[in-house]
């Protein structure tokens, strides 16, 4: 029924033709709106109205159209946002709404593919476009910056290429999202310019280049920066310091260098991902500022080049509310105080692989929330701590490769939601508690306790560990007979 003249509106009563799977009325006369009563025709695969003078909003009830193959609007006088339920849409392989009065783009999470048309036809009123998660490729069309009213722009999770595009007429952005795409190149300074813009995400692309000096004067009101796995290099900004209201900063797996600022600014900050780079601690003032920042949940400075040792009182002054603190694959020495205690919701403990010496506190027995433990690789000598046992959440625990003596202790019976523990490379010695392993029946991943001066024989409680997935004694002073048990341990 193209261009057969048809006027007035679409009659509701049209949904009663409920085995109808195609509606062609393109370029017609017809007005009104665009009937909610469609919703009803569950078969639909084809909708075209377009070039007719149709108004009012897409209708929400359209996202009943489960087989929605092709939705043609395009050239009408619709309005309002796409509603974001077209988004349950599994089966749309084309979208035209060019050449209307939409003023929100809500198209994530679909399966959309081939590159972001040119927005030549899209009115200046539209404020939110979002077209995260789909299968988009080809280069961000220049035209984007056009779209001046645009108060978010949200184009993740794609394939798209390319440079990022001149956005600075978009003066009012408060989101841009860009992020896990594969652009490449410099990052526009206008990016940085955006007095408005809350959220700037530029993670997991090929970007290169510095960090602009004054980027925490440019965004004031900036709340989360996320631009990990990028190639940035450079230091970070002293200017930050200024951006107060920061709650989310993620620059990890970069290439940046230099000391590490002061955070002691942004109070509300939660989140703090700087692994992975080539960081310095200088006077570790940086470590020292996180006690004012009262809402601080996780911290990862692992894989940088962090020296000497934690000022003092720093430990004792870490916030309360941090559950995750990853300082590993550096170059840290002195010894870790008592007061690591006191952070009783941490979960995540990572300080492996640095230069750590002195007795493994004894206080890390009160972390009753901690769920990860590792310390391997570093220099801890003395016993291991018996209050370990306290730590029932306990699932992962690395000691391995460090200066431990003393017997293992039977305590570690009690952390019995253990999967993985390694022992190996220390001094320890003694027996192996087969009434401990008897406890431990949630080890699966890995039970090693191998280079070390055990003696005796293997328990046979070893063979309980149904479950293990990988076992070494090796290189220890065992002797009788290996337990017939064992065999129940083979996969």
């Amino acid at each position: 029924m193209e261009a057969g003249g048809l006027t007035g509106d679409i009659p509701p009563c049209i949904s009663n033709l409920t085995s109808l799977v195609r509606i062609h009325m393109a370029n017609n006369q017809l007005s009104g709106h665009v009937p909610q009563d469609l919703g009803r025709l569950t078969g639909l695969r084809y909708l075209n109205l377009s070039t007719n003078a149709l108004s009012g909003e897409i209708p929400p009830s359209l996202s009943s159209c489960a087989g929605l193959e092709v939705l043609a609007l395009s050239s009408n006088s619709i309005g309002g946002a796409i509603p974001p339920s077209l988004g349950t849409l599994r089966n749309l392989s084309s979208l035209d709404l060019a050449s209307n009065e939409l003023s929100e783009i809500h198209l994530r999470m679909n399966s959309f593919s081939g590159p972001i048309p040119p927005f030549t036809n899209i009115p200046s009123q539209l404020t939110y476009l979002d077209l995260t998660g789909n299968r988009l490729t080809g280069a961000l069309p220049r035209s984007l910056g056009n779209l001046t009213l645009l108060s978010a722009l949200l184009v993740a999770q794609n394939q798209l290429q390319g440079t990022i595009p001149d956005l600075s007429k978009i003066s009012g952005l408060q989101f841009l999202d860009l992020s896990y795409n594969n652009l490449s190149g410099t990052v526009p300074p206008s990016t940085y310019n955006f007095p408005f813009l809350s959220f700037l995400g530029l993670a997991d692309n090929n970007l290169r280049g510095t960090l602009p000096s004054d980027m925490g004067n440019t965004l004031p009101n900036i709340t989360a920066l996320v631009m990990s796995n990028n190639h940035f290099e450079g230091e970070i900004p002293a200017s930050l310091a200024n951006a107060s209201s920061m709650e989310f900063l993620y620059l990890g797996n970069n290439s940046l260098s230099g000391v590490v600022p002061s955070f002691g600014s942004m109070p509300n900050l939660q989140v703090l991902m700087l692994h992975s780079n080539q960081l310095e601690a200088g006077d570790w003032t940086f470590f020292s500022s996180f006690a004012n920042c009262t809402q601080l949940q996780k911290v990862n400075l692992g894989k940088n080049r962090l020296r000497g040792s934690f000022p003092a009182s720093s430990v004792a002054n870490l916030p309360k509310s941090l559950n995750g603190l990853t300082l590993r694959s550096n170059y840290i020495s002195g010894t870790i105080p008592l007061e690591i205690g006191n952070l009783s919701k941490i979960s995540l403990l990572y300080v492996d692989d640095n230069l750590f010496t002195g007795p493994i506190p004894s206080t890390l027995g009160q972390l009753s929330n901690l769920f990860i433990l590792s310390l391997s690789h570093n220099k801890f000598s003395g016993e291991i701590p018996s209050s370990i046992g306290n730590l029932n959440q306990l699932t992962e625990l690395y000691l391995q490769e460090n200066q431990l003596s003393g017997t293992i202790p039977a305590s570690l019976a009690g952390c019995q939601k253990l999967v993985a523990l390694n022992l190996s490379s220390n001094g320890l010695n003694g027996t192996i508690s087969g009434h401990m392993f008897s406890k431990l029946n949630q080890l699966s991943w890995l039970l090693d306790l191998s280079h070390n001066q055990l003696t005796e024989s293997i328990p046979s409680e070893i063979g309980s560990l149904i479950n293990l997935a990988s076992l070494s004694l090796s290189h220890n002073k065992l002797t009788s007979k290996i337990p017939s048990t064992l065999g129940a341990c083979v996969r």
